[in-house]
């Protein structure tokens, strides 16, 4: 039996917690209300970004008589830049922090958005453009990884997912800005408001963005720098306890690099199927947006309706961001994929069935945003809990580079199916079947997340 002096003893030995069982114990508070609320921002623009250069190309082609293979060298070029910013900021965010490459890939959309208005001739709005698209390229999955290593674990996934809907509502409101200032203004302005919205959100970014806690701990400087952040997010807590000194799994193996850590033996599976799954997703989305208003001209769409059917996918894309996140921090992460690769699959097939109306085609066009875009935004949160601390970084800006890689090759195959005479009904009908890889690849995922060995921290 235990004597009282032994169960004295045993109470008074202290209780220690890491960082993410600190996180998970605190409210949300202000300060983590901020992150996210500058995390949905970011991706704001870089959804602004991508919807406003659609309204630009046509209004060049019109007063400068730019070829559409011109255009077209710019779009891959603009494409190039973001796959290539996605995978280089992502190392660069686990070797350097996340917080300046957020700020400089904004500083960067910023500055040469301005300056690509300021153009005289194509080439050099085709260097602003890539300039721009390379900074922005390093901002969406930095910007992710960033909010998730704030977050509690109960309802991560939700939390991610709404700033992830930043994206789909700046691609809604690019179409808006631009229905009112180019009419008037012109093309150039409305590359002035987009870099005017840069500016704006950098000196927000510089002073209430601290820098990730669980990055600081990884790199040995969670004791100090560390610390102090968690005081701005929970200035009442009781921090005696915390303990943020890094402790590597295994203290006698040299220390890999961010890229060995997604390579790995342990990780690399994983790696490759999260990829895959983005590669099919980020093509499949690609390929509505280039292809959506050869449809709505098979229907007889004038340009207004085509606009209102792609603002309704916009729309549907932000409600789908918060019910896949929603959903899977209460029902399961593969579980609501599987469902939503498989529900994409039927909703881009559905476009066979009989002849749609306009009610009907905002329908269908909301349910792709909710979808497809559900689906992406998912992924986002999938990612960003499936990659340990050091290797964070790299493993979900590297999805976003397949994905941009994904959109690439979706407009390639595109362009030279309607080159064989493929008609649009006939492009959808084969959209189906990668989503349903995708379902299929998130079942092996999920396996391989229930290995015992398989843990992120």
């Amino acid at each position: 039996m235990a004597t009282e002096e032994s169960l004295t003893t045993a109470t008074q030995v202290p209780t220690t917690m890491g960082l993410q069982q600190f996180l998970n114990s605190i409210p949300m508070g202000a300060t983590r209300s901020i992150i996210l609320l500058l995390g949905f921002v970011v991706l704001l623009l870089d959804g602004i970004e991508v919807g406003m250069w659609g309204f630009v190309y046509p209004q060049i082609a019109a007063q400068w008589g730019t070829t559409m293979s011109a255009i077209t060298v710019i779009v891959t070029a603009g494409v190039i830049a973001l796959t290539a910013g996605s995978m280089i900021g992502g190392p660069l965010s686990d070797r350097f922090g996340r917080k300046i490459v957020v700020v400089v890939g904004v500083g960067l959309f910023s500055v040469f958005t301005f300056l690509g208005a300021t153009s005289s001739g194509i080439t050099a709005l085709g260097v602003c453009r890539v300039l721009a698209c390379a900074g922005l390229g390093a901002v969406m999955p930095v910007a992710i990884t960033m909010v998730s290593e704030f977050m509690p674990d109960k309802g991560k996934a939700f939390l991610i997912s709404i700033a992830f809907c930043g994206f789909p509502m700046g691609q809604a409101v690019a179409g808006y800005v631009a229905a009112t200032v180019v009419p008037d203004y012109g093309w150039k302005w409305l590359l002035i408001v987009g870099g005017a919205m840069g500016a704006v959100v950098l000196p927000f970014l510089l002073w209430k963005l601290p820098e990730s806690v669980a990055y600081l701990v990884q790199r040995g400087r969670g004791e100090d720098e560390g610390r102090r952040i968690l005081r701005r997010i929970a200035p009442d807590a009781d921090l005696s306890n915390l303990v943020l000194a890094h402790r590597a799994a295994d203290e006698s193996a040299p220390p890999k690099s961010s890229i060995g850590t997604v390579l790995s033996r342990k990780l690399l599976l994983t790696s490759a199927l999260i990829w895959l799954c983005y590669f099919i997703s980020a093509a499949v989305t690609y390929m509505i947006i280039n292809y959506l208003p050869l449809i709505m001209n098979n229907y007889g769409m004038g340009a207004a309706g085509s606009g209102n059917i792609v603002a309704m996918t916009g729309w549907g894309g932000a409600v789908g961001s918060l019910a896949v996140g929603y959903a899977m921090s209460r029902v399961g992460r593969h579980r609501v994929l599987i469902a939503s690769f498989t529900l994409a699959a039927l909703s881009v097939w559905a476009v066979n069935v009989g002849t749609w109306g306009l009610v009907g085609l905002l329908a269908l066009g909301f349910a792709w945003g909710f979808l497809i875009a559900g689906t992406n935004s998912g992924l986002n949160a999938l990612s960003a809990l499936s990659f340990p601390t050091e290797a964070r970084g790299t493993g979900v800006a590297w999805m976003h580079g397949f994905g941009k890689a994904g959109s690439i090759v979706s407009g390639v195959l595109g362009g030279a199916m309607l080159s064989a005479g493929w008609g649009v009904d006939a492009i959808f009908s084969t959209l189906g079947f990668p989503l349903l890889l995708g379902a299929a690849a998130i079942v092996v995922l999920g396996t391989v997340a229930r290995r015992p060995s398989h843990t992120a921290t």
